[in-house]
């Protein structure tokens, strides 16, 4: 079995990259279940099928670490990487999912810039956004593809010709088109509702948080600015985060940011993959 790792920091499109991969490879997901099934979640499935023949596509969120599960087995890996700004306020949003941040954002947010992170995600070893991103960037023999968040959301079927290359997928610019179309953000939205009324739905949340409108898929907006939920967080974000946002092409005062180029030591080499399109 070869694993490639769907590797990424939460709230940074992983399950939009799962989705629009499941259709290229085996077609439109019908449903949050049929997505997990082919391409399963490490956290959800820690056992995989090791017996598998060829190549296996999971998400995962854990740092790159030898103690990272399945790491003999690893042969490359898609790295999704987001604003950290972006990050932190679709945190806010998520946490509403467990009850969490239903009052001060603020704090919520000051918390986030105190330790690094939320403390349910440092507690599971998915570190801070630099810890992560460092630990999957830096490797120099990790055969990688990166993916910027802010590419994915500006031309998605740029990036998802990429990441096919990468995995050795031959896949027609109408398959890919295709896929974008069935994946946009407002259907997999959609998606969410349809199975959370009927119980029937993988991702975290109730039909009551969907009435209050608190989804798992929010708007996947970019370029988000802290200091419209108070004043001042920009700058302490800025403090926290703004060496790591501009080592990985950030600029801490600017939220977009130029394609994502190779970097420290990064080598962008395809994987032989038995994955057909």
């Amino acid at each position: 079995m070869n694993v490639i790792w769907i590797a990424s920091y939460p709230r940074s499109g992983n399950t939009w990259m799962r989705m629009l991969l499941h259709d290229v490879l085996f077609g439109p997901a019908e449903s949050s279940e049929s997505m997990n099934r082919m391409i399963p979640d490490i956290h959800r499935m820690p056992r995989l099928p090791i017996h598998r023949k060829g190549g296996i596509l999971v998400k995962t969120h854990f740092c790159l670490r030898p103690e990272h599960p399945y790491l003999m087995q690893t042969g490359g890996c898609i790295y999704l990487i987001r604003n950290p700004r972006d990050v932190a306020i679709s945190a806010v949003r998520y946490a509403r999912l467990f009850n969490a941040a239903q009052g001060d954002s603020a704090a919520f947010i000051r918390a986030y810039i105190e330790r690094g992170g939320i403390e349910e995600w440092l507690n599971n070893g998915f570190g801070t956004w630099e810890q992560h991103a460092g630990s999957w960037i830096n490797p120099p023999n990790l055969p990688r593809v990166v993916v910027r968040y802010e590419n994915l959301r500006n031309d998605t079927a740029a990036e998802l010709g990429r990441v096919c290359e990468f995995l050795g997928v031959d896949a027609s610019p109408e398959k890919i088109a295709g896929a974008v179309g069935r994946n946009e953000i407002d259907r997999l939205r959609k998606m969410e509702d349809r199975e959370k009324q009927n119980n029937r739905c993988w991702f975290p949340g109730s039909v009551e948080q969907l009435k209050m409108g608190t989804r798992f898929f929010n708007e996947g907006r970019t370029g988000q600015r802290l200091d419209d939920i108070e004043p001042g967080l920009d700058a302490l974000f800025d403090e926290r985060f703004g060496e790591a946002m501009r080592r990985h092409g950030y600029a801490s005062d600017v939220c977009e940011a130029s394609p994502c180029e190779p970097e420290h030591g990064q080598r962008r080499r395809g994987v032989r993959s038995t994955m057909r399109a």
